[in-house]
């Protein structure tokens, strides 16, 4: 029997810098320099969750093992000094098929 329920997924954006600003699933920063920090909650109650994967985007992302755990909380520090929008996703992924959910809206 195959496990055809998503994982769960929920991102929250806070900002770390006095030059940058969270409202809601966007983040807007300026060209100086600082750090905003992406925190997954994700569960999967049936198959578990393989890993939580941060894309690089202003700076380095990591995927974060989690070994079959039910559920997890992770964070992620981003730090910024560039220009420059785009969406960027993040990665839920499962043991048994992969599911991928993305962030909707802009961290820019």
């Amino acid at each position: 029997m195959a496990d055809r329920t998503p994982p769960t997924l929920t991102l929250t954006l806070s900002e770390d810098s006095a030059y940058a600003h969270a409202t809601g699933d966007t983040l807007y920063y300026s060209d100086a320099s600082g750090a905003f920090t992406v925190t997954a909650t994700a569960g999967d109650g049936l198959a578990g969750l393989s890993a939580v994967t941060f894309p690089d985007t202003v700076s380095e992302g990591m995927a974060y093992d989690q070994g079959g755990a039910l559920q997890a909380a992770v964070a992620h520090l981003y730090r910024f000094g560039v220009d420059g929008s785009r969406p960027y996703p993040v990665v839920c992924r499962r043991d048994a098929p992969v599911w991928v959910r993305f962030l909707s809206g802009k961290m820019a």
